[in-house]
């Protein structure tokens, strides 16, 4: 009869062990010494003996505040493709460009240079958690202060503004909070948190120089054989559009956007220890919601 007993708490004793080891706790701990009080040492015995129990209960295994748990990192949302630009240099109409130059509604040369690249499209879109989680993936936090609380709306959804700055044509950010608020006025809501898609098309600045001075040197090379010509009417509408291709061309801005850049990184503005930014891709960007 004893004998009788002793098998059956022996078989209860292995089936919550083995509730134990797959729920873990320190509570199914305590039971599992409490019935082995009971058993008169029975747990122990099956513990050391039974194969089918080989998991040794040290009280680290159930500590309940351990301090190896690891904090999950914000989760990174997939996005689309930014629209890919081209080379237009040589396939643009600078007369057109030219004749439209800048106007009440910004660069208008730059806007027509953002059509033909489909620059123009709309940004993606996420939460401030997947701003985080691309941060954490090492891209840069932009911000932008706008002076008006609707071109925050319009930045995210209407037509995209071709803005103008000392750097070349474009949307200018910043990683500078204090310079985003002063654009902003101060208000908060006025400023547009972003970073440029993990794919955007980012040119190095002496890169751009380069080629920049490249293509207004070829530029300068023909008006220069061409004034030692004598001239006929075609001949005079060439350096007209030539004259007209080196104005448009000069702005670093027109001419990335031009060349099919997304965007590019001021470095004089490193020296203030913050970044400064022209973006010329608005399907290039992130734009927290």
């Amino acid at each position: 009869m004893i004998s009788r007993i002793l098998i059956d708490m022996m078989a209860a004793l292995r089936d919550h062990t083995r509730t134990l080891i797959t729920k873990g706790g320190g509570a199914a701990a305590r039971e599992t010494s409490e019935l082995a009080e009971m058993s008169g040492g029975v747990g122990h015995t099956i513990g050391s003996s039974d194969s089918d129990i080989s998991y040794s209960f040290e009280s680290s295994d159930f500590e309940p505040n351990h301090d190896s748990i690891t904090q999950p990192k914000p989760s990174v949302p997939i996005f689309g493709i930014p629209t890919p630009g081209r080379d237009l240099i040589e396939d643009l109409d600078y007369r057109q460009l030219y004749s439209e130059k800048i106007g009440r509604n910004g660069d208008m040369a730059l806007a027509e240079i953002y059509r033909r690249q489909g620059f123009d499209g709309p940004a993606e879109l996420t939460d401030a958690e997947g701003i985080a989680g691309l941060e954490s993936t090492g891209r840069t936090r932009l911000l932008r202060g706008v002076s008006d609380a609707r071109h925050v709306e319009e930045f995210k959804f209407g037509p995209l503004f071709p803005g103008t700055g000392g750097f070349g044509h474009g949307t200018y950010a910043t990683t500078d909070p204090q310079r985003a608020m002063q654009y902003a006025h101060y208000d908060p809501d006025q400023v547009i948190e972003m970073v440029l898609h993990p794919d955007a098309r980012i040119v190095d600045y002496e890169r751009l120089h380069n080629e920049q001075q490249q293509a207004l040197s070829q530029i300068n090379d023909e008006l220069n054989r061409l004034h030692k010509m004598e001239r006929t009417p075609e001949e005079e509408a060439r350096i007209e559009e030539l004259k007209e291709k080196s104005f448009i061309l000069k702005d670093r801005g027109r001419f990335a956007a031009a060349k099919g850049y997304d965007a590019y990184l001021v470095p004089e503005a490193t020296a203030d220890h913050y970044e400064e930014w022209v973006i010329l891709n608005r399907t290039a960007l992130i734009i927290q919601e």
